[in-house]
């Protein structure tokens, strides 16, 4: 019997902010992929700039499968951007696997000089080309340095004032003929949600 597995779609277009409340949500989770009963899946599916080296080696034939370590590398990914306004690949949606593979393995990442140390730790434990050595659980990074800040319990309970709440006038987008409720966090950091995967 197979079971919901890994989210596999977490990006910088799927966190929004609606209007009027500034609390954080992800949305659309049409690809969580379905796992085996060993929590395993196999199918090649998401968008490429935010997907694992353990996606591209299942779908090569070198990988078994795969599993929630590559909900934390996407989570790494779309930090990475929100902080460099660009990813820390260039991969595009017309990559092979094999390339795509290539630039994750061979690929220096040069951190945002921006962020702190601690948030740089962070993300370097998150975009560990090694599954079993990347962060597995949200308790490892709650507990990270670069958290130590963060009340958790009172973000959850929405006890936390936002930083930034979004309005209608602030974040009225329409991408195509689709007028869009809430604001992206493109719109805070300045990114075009339209035109972006």
């Amino acid at each position: 019997m197979a079971s919901c597995g890994p989210y596999q779609t977490i990006k910088r277009k799927h966190v929004t902010i609606p209007l009027s409340a500034g609390h954080v949500h992800i949305t659309d989770f049409n690809i969580a992929a379905e796992t085996r009963e060993n929590g395993i899946a196999s199918s090649l599916s998401g968008t490429k700039p935010y997907m694992a080296p353990e996606i591209f080696n299942t779908a090569l034939g070198e990988a078994d499968g795969y599993s929630y370590p590559v909900d934390w590398w996407a989570l790494g990914v779309t930090i990475f951007e929100l902080l460099k306004k660009r990813r820390p690949f260039v991969i595009h949606g017309d990559t092979g696997a094999q390339e795509t593979l290539h630039v994750l393995m061979n690929t220096n990442v040069h951190f945002p000089s921006s962020a702190s140390d601690n948030m740089n730790d962070l993300l370097r434990q998150l975009l560990l080309v090694d599954p079993k050595q990347r962060t597995q659980s949200a308790a490892e990074v709650k507990s990270h340095p670069a958290m130590a800040a963060v009340d958790f319990d009172s973000v959850q309970a929405k006890k936390i004032k936002p930083l930034f709440v979004p309005s209608v006038s602030t974040c009225s987008l329409t991408c195509g003929r689709i007028t869009i409720n809430y604001c992206s966090v493109d719109e805070r950091y300045g990114m075009n949600n339209c035109n972006n995967a």
